[in-house]
């Protein structure tokens, strides 16, 4: 019996976290050889995975985030390789062994090629690439915009923020100044993970897979409290100034050069200083030096899904996450954004 599970964005799968015993199959679609990381809802407990030449290889089993997961569910974590336009099937199992989950006091997370270190806050504040010894700030905090409700006419000229109009009053931490994010470190065979929890409807988890030369980031957010405000959640990267210079993609077909202010093919009026600096990202979006003759350094991210994202200061670049409104902006959808 084949079955698909459309919930694993959310790490949900009641087929997997059902059963003591199940085989999953991976299938590259591309035209090369691939090694994917694959995470896999499961029950609590000590697992094991076997691969298609029947010989156990390294997992890891790592208990989810129980204010997202009902019943504290668990992810095993493996390193699947599978041959261009190919299938590989793993054999899942529980085990007398046990859980290969770590937790740790250390304030970094590591992957040999890579380590993220965190500060106090529990926010991330530097990272360090070992191939060139090189360290340098890093950092990612959430924040959220007030939607215009359309009252604030010295503001916004009676327009709010909606479906098709991103129209900002205000902008704020997720935490108050001064108060620290809850931090957890877990240390596997083949991932390192940091949580931050941010609060009861906002968390980040940072992994660090083994001989992976890039970060992977996972937003947790919602639902969005429904009360007299609008919410539009984004995340910040923070890096140094130098990387000043924004690119985003056309589609995945190609980067475009991002200015603030300005556009390339006419003469344009910033009505906001917020809206009027985002851009869509379907795929991709880069910050750089944008000297000719700068070092390599840069910031890149690859996004899973359409999002929106702005440079609003040098070093920095911040995208939309997530949005929920009170108010319909005006422009025929007749209802306010409420997801």
């Amino acid at each position: 019996k084949f079955v698909f599970c459309p919930l694993l964005n959310e790490s949900r799968c009641e087929f997997t976290t059902g059963r003591t015993a199940f085989t999953a199959t991976v299938y590259n679609p591309t035209s090369f050889r691939r090694d994917i990381p694959i995470s896999v809802p499961v029950a609590p407990g000590a697992w094991q995975v076997v691969g298609p030449d029947g010989q156990r290889i390294r997992a890891d089993t790592v208990t989810t985030n129980g204010a997202y997961e009902a019943g504290g569910q668990a992810n095993v974590v493996f390193m699947a390789s599978v041959e261009p336009l190919g299938l590989s099937a793993y054999r899942i199992s529980t085990t007398e062994a046990e859980e290969t989950k770590g937790s740790s006091s250390a304030m970094e997370i590591s992957n040999g090629d890579i380590t993220l270190s965190f500060a106090p806050s529990g926010l991330a504040d530097s990272i360090t690439f070992a191939d060139t010894n090189v360290t340098m700030p890093f950092s990612f905090d959430l924040h959220w915009y007030n939607s215009s409700d359309g009252q604030e006419s010295d503001v916004n000229r009676g327009q709010s923020s909606g479906a098709y109009i991103f129209r900002p009053n205000g902008r704020y931490p997720l935490l108050p100044p001064g108060t620290n994010v809850t931090l957890e470190i877990f240390h596997g065979e083949v991932v390192s993970e940091a949580r931050q929890t941010f609060n009861q409807w906002g968390s980040l988890v940072i992994r660090l897979y083994k001989a992976r030369p890039y970060l992977e980031l996972e937003w947790r957010v919602g639902p969005l409290p429904l009360d007299e405000i609008g919410r539009e959640v984004i995340i910040v990267y923070n890096v140094p100034q130098a990387l000043s210079e924004m690119w985003t993609d056309a589609n995945g077909r190609t980067m475009i050069r991002r200015l603030r202010k300005e556009r390339f093919s006419w003469d344009s009026r910033y009505a906001d200083e917020v809206a009027g600096n985002y851009y869509p990202i379907t795929s991709a979006a880069v910050l750089q030096d944008p000297a000719k003759d700068a070092p390599g350094a840069s910031l890149v991210i690859l996004t899973d899904r359409a999002q929106g994202a702005a440079s609003l200061q040098d070093g920095q670049i911040e995208v939309m996450l997530h949005r929920r409104t009170i108010v319909d902006d005006g422009r025929g959808v007749e209802e306010p954004l409420d997801e």
